[in-house]
């Protein structure tokens, strides 16, 4: 396990990932998905259509692209752009077999 990998820290919290000190970060809840660039964001986790690795930046950053069902392209960088991705679809499997009331 690296520096950078999983920790949780947070109820509920199925996946986390940071890149660096203060830097982006993403976190991978069951029901949602947090991620910090230049503001905290929250995409819930039944508005996830796709999701993309992007390629690497000129400057070495890895990027994730999320987009919803309604259309919005999220750009993140990342440092686990495949553990990222596992966890969402680890996620959305869950809220998949969650019974609902």
């Amino acid at each position: 396990m690296g520096l950078f990998k999983k920790k949780v820290s947070e109820p509920g919290l199925i996946y986390e990932t940071k890149y660096g000190f203060g830097g982006p970060w993403i976190k991978v809840f069951p029901d949602r998905v947090d991620f910090f660039m230049t503001q905290v964001k929250s995409i819930p986790i039944n508005q996830i259509a796709s999701i993309q690795l992007g390629e690497i930046s000129l400057v070495g950053h890895m990027k994730i692209i999320i987009e919803t069902t309604g259309g919005q392209r999220y750009k993140i960088f990342c440092k686990d752009k495949v553990g990222v991705k596992n966890a969402i679809y680890q996620a959305q499997s869950m809220s998949r077999s969650t019974p609902t009331e």
